[in-house]
């Protein structure tokens, strides 16, 4: 068994496609962690203190494209958040659900295999750039084409923090999260990607053209700052932006963190035994 003890700097689980296990000590509590995948698990993903960090602040969390598990798992150590774990990969979703298990969180959860879409209905066959590439071709099942407001509504959740890391899938998430927005006014961390059918400047405008339809504001977390033009990230080929309703605070304690910033960086979340 591998060992790394610098808190969550190894919680993203991406080692050259090999299936490790990783004993980690999380603020005096252990977490044992599996899954397949290709970085090097003492290098911190750009936004895992962030999202930590907005997680420690949510009482309910929607984790879509959770892969793994990782921050499913770091949610649902707090037994009174709500945790919606979702994937369009079977082989990403089981790795989720065995990290839970392995955990004792796997009550504390809900797994749904997905794809998201604007809305409910028919089914999704696997394309290559809208799957994480750390885990191979699924189980070739169909995949049903969900939208976050049909989950909302099936589970009867009122999320406050939506993760979206689906690849390029973005906007059509946020599109099937229109009632969700208006209605619950959750925040939403996105992972926003330029794939070779949507450059980066096209995706943060249907963002920003989203958020203006919804009462949203977006903002750049690398610097901290507002998004107010597509222009302003066009030479990015992967950032993250947080959408906040229109007059909500920015988060106070997101400004010290700094992209790539170890989870350590994130304030103590709370957590059980």
């Amino acid at each position: 068994m591998i060992r790394w003890r610098e808190h969550l700097e190894g919680l993203v689980l991406r080692l050259d496609d090999r299936v490790l296990d990783h004993q980690i000590d999380l603020l005096g509590h252990t977490v044992l962690l599996r899954g397949p995948g290709s970085r090097p698990a003492e290098q911190p993903d750009h936004d895992d203190a962030w999202l930590t960090y907005l997680i420690g602040r949510s009482s309910s969390f929607v984790d879509l494209g959770c892969s793994a598990g990782a921050f499913s798992v770091i949610a649902a150590l707090d037994p009174d958040r709500t945790v919606v774990a979702v994937d369009a990969n079977t082989r990403a979703l089981r790795w989720c659900a065995d990290n839970m298990i392995s955990n004792g969180l796997a009550t504390r959860a809900r797994f749904v295999l997905a794809f998201m879409d604007r809305e409910d209905g028919g089914t999704w066959t696997p394309e290559p750039h809208l799957v994480d590439a750390g885990f191979p071709p699924h189980d070739h099942v169909p995949v049903p084409r969900r939208s976050l407001d049909g989950i909302v509504r099936q589970f009867d959740l009122r999320p406050d923090l939506v993760k979206i890391d689906l690849e390029g899938g973005e906007v059509m998430a946020l599109q099937g999260a229109t009632s969700t927005a208006t209605d619950l006014q959750p925040s939403f961390h996105v992972e926003m990607h330029a794939i070779p059918t949507l450059s980066m400047v096209d995706n943060a405008q249907q963002v920003l053209d989203w958020c203006r339809e919804v009462g949203y504001t977006a903002h750049y977390l690398a610097e901290h700052a507002p998004l107010t033009a597509a222009a302003q990230i066009a030479a990015r080929g992967r950032c993250h932006l947080l959408l906040l309703p229109r007059g909500a605070a920015y988060p106070p304690g997101l400004t010290r963190i700094r992209q790539g910033d170890p989870i350590s960086r994130a304030a103590e979340i709370p957590l059980s035994p």
